[in-house]
């Protein structure tokens, strides 16, 4: 259980790390009796799976290339972000970068929930969006959480396992959903701001009528603790202007 705990805590807080599947691995004890003393050994195996990589990577050599593709990408877009004068316009570009770049993945692929996925074939689910966003303000120095839970369409009452975000900004928390700033726009038309920053820097009062934390990882894991975020919105940017392109 313990064992477990620390791999969700882990894998949550270090969204660099895309390449190992937690399913492949397994907690193996290891009991030594001499006498009246017994000792414990503990010790990690993959089993009978040939590695511990997700599907998708075969061997270090693979693994090696997509870090120092995601290493490249990554600072591309944080080279147009640094620059920034504050936090508050750094979340914005990076916000604006995903959702213009980044897809909704209806199909399958084993990079669907990371930030490899997103960066690399730039079409990811909910979990890709969110990793991706955290491993952007990490690197900006931005604390930033990921957060898992489910989702509710507020129009039909339908409800999904979601993924979303909590960010620091001047003092306080915010939500970040930048998967549903990204709707599908059918034909040829545009994304409006209005839909574009629904989700974005949102305080517990609108953010909770449509998402609900999850805080069990796993069932019958612990329940890990979130930031407590803001009652309101965030009310601006700079000197009270919202300025969000």
């Amino acid at each position: 259980s313990s064992f477990q705990n620390a791999w969700d805590a882990f894998r949550n807080d270090n969204v660099d790390i895309f390449y190992i599947d937690g399913t492949k691995m397994c907690l193996v004890t290891k009991t030594i009796t001499r006498g009246r003393k017994s000792t414990y050994e503990f010790y990690i195996s993959k089993e009978s799976n040939p590695n511990y990589l997700i599907d998708g990577f075969k061997s270090a050599e693979e693994v090696n290339k997509a870090i120092k593709l995601v290493q490249i990408e990554e600072n591309e877009i944080l080279d147009k972000i640094k620059a920034e004068k504050n936090d508050y316009y750094k979340i914005v570009k990076a916000h604006n970068w995903i959702v213009e770049n980044v897809e909704y993945n209806l199909q399958d692929s084993p990079n669907n929930a990371n930030i490899y996925g997103g960066l690399n074939d730039k079409k990811v689910v909910c979990e890709g969006y969110a990793r991706l966003f955290k491993s952007l303000m990490d690197k900006l120095e931005i604390p930033c959480v990921f957060v898992s839970g489910v989702g509710t369409d507020i129009d039909t009452g339908k409800q999904e396992n979601h993924a979303w975000n909590y960010v620091y900004l001047k003092g306080n928390w915010y939500a970040v959903d930048v998967t549903w700033d990204d709707p599908i726009v059918i034909g040829n038309g545009e994304l409006s701001s209005k839909a574009k920053y629904k989700y974005f820097l949102k305080g517990s009062n609108e953010f909770f009528k449509s998402h609900e934390e999850k805080k069990r990882i796993v069932d019958n894991g612990m329940e890990f603790t979130y930031p407590i975020i803001s009652k309101n919105d965030w009310n601006g940017g700079v000197n009270g202007l919202r300025i969000l392109d």
